[in-house]
């Protein structure tokens, strides 16, 4: 897999989570368990990224995506992973 196919997939990733994070704040809780599973993952791409040198990247995509006004806050707890 290249280094793209796994970025793609990561991006991917984070807006899943995000989207999860959101739910469980609305009251899904059925989506907890799903967003337990992903967010170690979450760190894995994070270690990746920094390795692999496209932390830059993923920073960028976390700043130029409109997540909207109902999952703005979920995306802003996530960019901070990858900010810190």
């Amino acid at each position: 897999m290249t280094t793209t196919d796994i970025r793609i997939k990561g991006l991917r990733l984070i807006e899943k989570v995000v989207t999860l994070m959101q739910n469980v704040e609305d009251g899904c809780f059925s989506d907890k368990p799903e967003l337990d599973k992903e967010l170690p993952r979450l760190q894995a791409f994070k270690k990746w990224a920094i390795e692999n040198d496209q932390l830059q990247e993923v920073k960028a995509f976390m700043g130029s995506k409109r997540w909207g006004m109902h999952r703005q806050f979920a995306a802003a707890e996530i960019s901070s992973i990858f900010n810190n």
